[in-house]
This record gives structure tokens, C-alpha cells and sequence, in this order.
């Protein structure tokens, strides 16, 4: 059975749509005339394994951008790719790939520009207070620190389309 949460925010709503598994199988954005105005649908292979994230616009039959993940192992996804719609073609916007220096203790996100030229990477480690990971830095892809967060190179998202709207 699905569960339905609805966040209410001040210029839309999110409306949740949750497995028995409680994993999010569906998000709709919602202007407040309830008209949608974003709609993804995440898609799961017969292993049950979150392959691809589907968007769609205010024309249900049209996909205009999608996620594509990419797996080190049969569980984890170790990244994705961004793709939206252009000219009625479909364009790489950006990836991410991660991967463990140290398992379970040293992590390296890298975030790359549609021509595949690294953007900037994220370094996370495992911080024993706490008990999980934690962002140590961003660098540019000269290994310079991020020093703010303003600096941090500008990648589109495949999801950045409703902003449009709001």
C-alpha cells in the first residue's frame, strides 16, 4: 500500500508517494491551485535496485529531463548522470561519481561538467562524535579548498526545472 505525505510549503506543495518500503517512488510539485507543476517518478529494476529518476513537466505525457545512476556493486550507487530536454533531444547537464579512499572512512565525490571535465570534488570522512560521514571540504579541481560556498562551480540539475515556476 502506498503512503502519501504532503509538506506544505509557502509557494507549493510536495506530495510524497511512499513504497511499504517508505522509499519515495514519487514526488509532484504542486503550485498552490494544486495545478502540477513537477512530477518524478523513480524507477527500480526487478532486483529493487533505484536505476533512474523520470521528470515530468506540466504535460504528463512528456518526459523533459532524467537521472541516471551508476552502481559500483549490486546495492550501492556510486553516482549518477544529469540529462534534460533540449530541441526535443535529450543533453548531458552533469555527473557525479563517488568513490571510497579508505571504506567506510574517506569518501571523494566528484562532480563533473557535461563535456566531462572535472568541476569540483567533495571530501567526506567519518566523524566518530557523531557516529556518520561529514563533508570535510569541497575543492576545485585544481585541489584548492572551497573556501565559500559561493565560489562552488554551478552545475544544473536534472529536478531544477520547477524553480522556474515558483
Amino acid at each position: 500500500m502506498l503512503n502519501i505525505e504532503i509538506c506544505d510549503n509557502k509557494d507549493h506543495k510536495a506530495v510524497y508517494y511512499r513504497n511499504s518500503d517508505d522509499v519515495a517512488i514519487r514526488i509532484t510539485i504542486l503550485d498552490l491551485n494544486h495545478t502540477i507543476i513537477q512530477d518524478v517518478i523513480s524507477e527500480y529494476d526487478k532486483t529493487g535496485k533505484h536505476i533512474c529518476d523520470v521528470l515530468f513537466g506540466t504535460d504528463p505525457t512528456e518526459i523533459i529531463a532524467y537521472r541516471e545512476y551508476h552502481f559500483c556493486d549490486d546495492k550501492n550507487a556510486s553516482g549518477w548522470t544529469d540529462y534534460k530536454k533540449v530541441n526535443g533531444e535529450f543533453i548531458k547537464l552533469h555527473s557525479k561519481n563517488g568513490v571510497w579512499i579508505i571504506q567506510d572512512e574517506l569518501f571523494r565525490c566528484d562532480w563533473f561538467y557535461p563535456n566531462g571535465e572535472l568541476a569540483f570534488y567533495d571530501v567526506f570522512k567519518f566523524d566518530d562524535d557523531i557516529g556518520e560521514m561529514c563533508k570535510e571540504h569541497s575543492y576545485f579541481a585544481n585541489s584548492e579548498v572551497i573556501l565559500d560556498y559561493a565560489d562552488k562551480p554551478k552545475l544544473e540539475h536534472f529536478d531544477d526545472y520547477y524553480l522556474d515556476f515558483l
